[in-house]
């Protein structure tokens, strides 16, 4: 009877041997659960007085097309007729939707030289000044400057809707208002508001005229027969300052006769003393 039994017995302790090793391999539903939730868990604190680094924010830049840009410029030349060039300039800076703001002339014994400013559309800054050229016959000097007054205009903007919107409160608060005492304080404050945002609609015109017209501010002159050229021959440099310094002692000689009134006086003076003393 043992004999028969044993075999049975021992089959039946491998096979309780086996299941135990799988459920030891398999895991409970508590720690698979628990797995699970980890997934989902929030990211830990993080420990306090240490903050977590942050990227930087890169501002996106603003559009080209929305760029405010000042482009002005200024021109020194030699023209062969004065008069001349100065109308064609006017009648110039009229085609080109422009116009004349200053101009005065200066004569300096043989040197006749001209300023003007002129204002033309920015769009048409380009196309005018390669038609001013024309005019040129010797350029000294051409300067074309362009800044960005981008930030400028659009701090200028948004403090104009800021002091608008409080504006609004304060006409709010003025009709809220339950005596003569508060409105007038509401007043007072909606005067200095008002004060503020026609200041800076003010500023806001200047920069966009600033923006929309160009200034052109030219310099040109006009040799005489009696100016010397720079790159002149040195003999003829020479004769002309030879004539220079005859002109000059012509112009001290005759500046001289400014003092003869006065040294007639003291003459007189002079000579009355004199005879009074010999009495």
């Amino acid at each position: 009877m043992n004999s028969r039994l044993s075999p049975l017995l021992l089959i039946a302790g491998l096979i309780l041997m086996g299941c135990q090793a799988k459920n030891s391999n398999e895991p409970s539903n508590e720690q698979a659960i628990g797995e699970a939730d980890l997934m989902h868990l929030p990211p830990p604190p993080t420990q306090k007085g240490v903050d977590a680094p942050e990227l930087p924010e890169t501002p996106a830049p603003p559009p080209a097309t929305n760029r405010k840009l000042v482009r002005n410029a200024t021109l020194r030349f030699r023209v062969e007729k004065l008069t001349e060039s100065e109308g064609r300039i006017s009648k110039m800076a009229g085609q080109f939707g422009g116009m004349i703001t200053n101009s005065e002339e200066n004569r300096t014994g043989g040197l006749s030289e001209m300023s003007m400013t002129v204002r033309v559309p920015a769009a048409r800054l380009d196309p005018f000044l390669v038609t001013l050229m024309k005019e040129s016959i010797y350029t000294d000097t051409k300067t074309i400057t362009a800044e960005d007054i981008t930030r400028q205009y659009a701090d200028t903007d948004a403090r104009i809707r800021a002091k608008k919107a409080t504006e609004t409160r304060y006409l709010q608060l003025l009709q809220r208002a339950r005596n003569v005492q508060e409105v007038m304080a509401v007043e007072a404050q909606l005067g200095q508001m008002r004060e503020d945002i026609e200041s800076q609609e003010a500023v806001l015109r200047t920069l966009k005229n600033d923006v929309a017209l160009s200034t052109v501010t030219i310099a040109m002159y006009e040799r005489g027969e009696t100016a010397t050229e720079p790159n002149a021959p040195f003999y003829v440099r020479a004769a002309q300052n030879f004539r220079d310094g005859f002109d000059f002692l012509g112009q001290f000689v005759v500046g001289a006769f400014y003092f003869v009134p006065l040294l007639l006086i003291i003459g007189a003076v002079w000579w009355g003393i004199r005879q009074w003393r010999n009495r």
